[in-house]
C-alpha cells in the first residue's frame, strides 16, 4: 500500500537526519597493537600516538558497534485499541503520547518524531515513530534501532616516561570523561539512527514490497505536492499540465527570461561546450547517450518552499536520490549557499555523485532563488534515472549564477571528493554537460519550443565508459 512505502519513506529521511552529527574521531579505523601500553596513554590519562602501537585517530573511543532493530507498522480503525498495538510493539512508554498527538486530528502527511534511550555507556537506542490520521483510519509504523559498543578502555601511565619500554606495566584504568562520554554517545546515536534508516526502507523487513525509484518520487510529491505541503509539482511537457509560471510577477518569469537568452544564443554555447570538452564528448555514453538522459529526465518546480521547511525538504530529496549518507551534510550544505544570494538572482547547483551500486553514477540539477525577505525559496529541480559511470565513491557539488536575468557565469566547483586518477576536467565536462541538458528541459517545460539536442561526433577513441541501460 501507499501508505506503507510513505510511512517507511518518512521514518528513513528523518532518522538519518538525527543520525548527523558523529564526531569524525568517535571511531577507530585502526585498533593498535599495543593499545594499551604505556607509550598510547600520558601520565595525564590522555591518548598519544605511536606508529601502529596505538589506535588511530588518536583519541577514538568506539572500536565497533553490534546493531539490530525492527520494523513495524499497522492501520486501525477508531474502534481498535492503539494502546495493545502499541504494547505489542514493545515501544517505550515515553514515545505513546507522541503518537497519541500525532492522532489527534485529520492531516493528508504523516507527523514523524523520536525517542532515545542510553542506559550506561555503551547502549544506545534509538526509537522512530511516525503516525496519520485519516477520513477515521489511524495509520502508525515504528522502527527502531540499537547500537552495542566495542570501547576504548582509557588508562593513565603511572610509570615514568621511556621506562615502561610500550608493555602494560604500572598502566592504571581510568573512567571516561564528560567530553568522552559524549562523543561516545554522539557516535552511537548516528549508528542507531542509521540503522533505524536502513531498516526502514530495507527489501529485507519488507521484502513483498519494494520501494522503487518510481515509488520514491510518487511519496515525496505525495509529501511535498498538491496534498501535502503543497510546495512542488511534476513539470510534464506540453500540452499536458501548464507550463512554468511565466507571467508578470510569477515566481519563475525571471528564471524563464535567463532561458528564453539563452535559446537564442544555443548554437553558439553548445558549440563552446564541445570546444572546450572535445576529449571528453569521445566517452561513447556522452556522445550517444544525449536522449537517454534527456528521456530519463524529470523536472520538478516548487514555489515558497519556507526556511523552516528547507531541512526537511533536502533530506526527502537525498532519499529519492540515493544520496549516500556519508554526503548527506555536503549535500544539505547547499541550502546555505542559496540563502546566500539575493532574490534578484537565480543560483544553479549540480551534484553529481556515486551511488553505491556498481559504479552507476548520477546527477541532480537545482535552480534557485532566495526571497529572504519572506524567508522562502523557489526551486526548479532536475532528476536523472539514467546512469552512467564515472568513478567509484565520489561526490561533486558545482554552481553557477545568473543576476538580474544575466547569462550564467562560468560553472565553478563547489565541493569535491574524488578518487585519485579524476580530473576537474572530468567533473566540469559532466556538470556542464547535464546544465545543457538542464536549459533545453527548462526550455520544454516553460512552453517554448525546445533547442535541438546537440550534435556530437559519433566517433570515439577506446572508451572507459559503458553506457548503463
Amino acid at each position: 500500500d501507499d501508505w506503507i512505502q510513505l510511512a517507511r519513506l518518512s521514518m528513513s529521511n528523518y532518522a538519518l537526519v538525527k543520525a548527523e552529527g558523529s564526531p569524525p574521531d568517535a571511531f577507530c579505523s585502526k585498533r593498535g597493537t599495543k593499545a594499551e601500553g604505556c607509550h598510547c596513554w600520558n601520565d595525564k590519562g590522555k591518548p598519544t600516538t605511536d606508529g601502529d602501537d596505538c589506535d588511530s585517530p588518536t583519541g577514538c573511543l568506539i572500536y565497533d558497534t553490534k546493531d539490530n532493530g525492527n520494523l513495524h507498522f499497522a492501520n486501525l480503525s477508531a474502534e481498535e485499541d492503539i494502546h495493545k498495538t502499541l504494547a505489542n510493539w514493545s515501544v517505550p512508554s515515553g514515545m505513546v503520547k507522541d503518537f497519541q498527538l500525532a492522532l489527534l486530528t485529520d492531516n493528508a502527511t504523516f507527523s514523524t518524531f523520536s525517542f532515545t534511550l542510553n542506559p550506561g555507556t555503551s547502549h544506545y537506542e534509538a526509537h522512530v515513530g511516525t503516525a496519520r490520521l485519516h477520513e477515521g483510519t489511524r495509520f502508525l509504523a515504528y522502527v527502531y534501532g540499537i547500537s552495542d559498543g566495542d570501547l576504548v578502555q582509557p588508562y593513565t601511565r603511572t610509570v615514568r616516561a621511556g621506562d615502561c619500554h610500550g608493555t602494560k606495566r604500572g598502566q592504571k584504568k581510568r573512567g571516561y570523561r564528560t567530553d568522552e562520554l559524549n562523543k561516545i554517545r554522539a557516535g552511537l546515536a548516528s549508528t542507531a539512527f542509521k540503522t533505524a534508516a536502513s531498516l526502514a526502507i530495507s527489501q529485507e523487513t519488507f521484502s513483498n514490497n519494494p520501494i522503487t525509484s518510481h515509488d520514491k518520487m510518487q511519496l515525496f510529491l505525495q509529501k511535498w505536492g498538491s496534498a501535502g505541503h503543497n510546495v512542488v509539482e511534476l513539470v510534464l511537457a506540453p500540452p499536458h499540465v501548464p507550463p512554468l509560471d511565466v507571467g508578470v510577477g510569477g515566481p519563475f518569469d525571471s528564471l524563464f527570461d535567463i532561458i528564453q537568452k539563452i535559446n537564442g544564443a544555443w548554437q553558439s554555447i553548445v558549440n563552446a561546450f564541445k570546444s572546450s570538452y572535445s576529449e571528453q564528448i569521445t566517452d561513447k555514453e556522452f556522445a550517444n547517450g544525449w536522449s537517454s538522459f534527456k528521456a530519463g529526465t524529470r523536472t520538478f518546480k516548487g514555489a515558497g518552499l519556507e526556511y523552516d521547511k528547507a531541512n526537511e525538504f533536502f533530506a526527502d530529496i537525498r532519499g529519492m536520490l540515493d544520496i549516500p549518507a556519508n554526503y548527506s551534510k555536503d549535500f544539505d550544505q547547499q541550502i546555505q549557499w542559496i540563502k546566500f544570494f539575493d532574490n534578484t538572482t537565480w543560483s544553479s547547483h549540480n551534484t553529481q555523485f556515486s551511488t553505491g551500486k556498481g559504479g552507476s553514477d548520477s546527477v541532480f540539477s537545482m535552480f534557485a532563488r532566495n526571497r529572504q525577505t519572506e524567508q522562502k525559496i523557489d526551486v526548479v529541480f532536475l532528476t536523472c534515472s539514467q546512469h552512467f559511470t564515472k568513478a567509484d565513491n565520489y561526490f561533486v557539488i558545482s554552481e553557477s549564477r545568473s543576476i538580474l536575468g544575466g547569462i550564467w557565469s562560468s560553472t565553478k566547483l563547489k565541493f569535491k571528493k574524488i578518487p585519485a586518477g579524476i580530473t576537474n576536467q572530468d567533473l566540469m565536462f559532466v556538470a556542464e554537460y547535464f546544465q545543457l541538458l538542464a536549459y533545453q528541459q527548462l526550455a520544454l517545460a516553460s512552453g517554448e519550443k525546445a533547442p535541438p539536442d546537440p550534435q556530437f561526433p559519433t566517433l570515439w577513441s577506446s572508451s572507459r565508459l559503458g553506457l548503463i541501460i
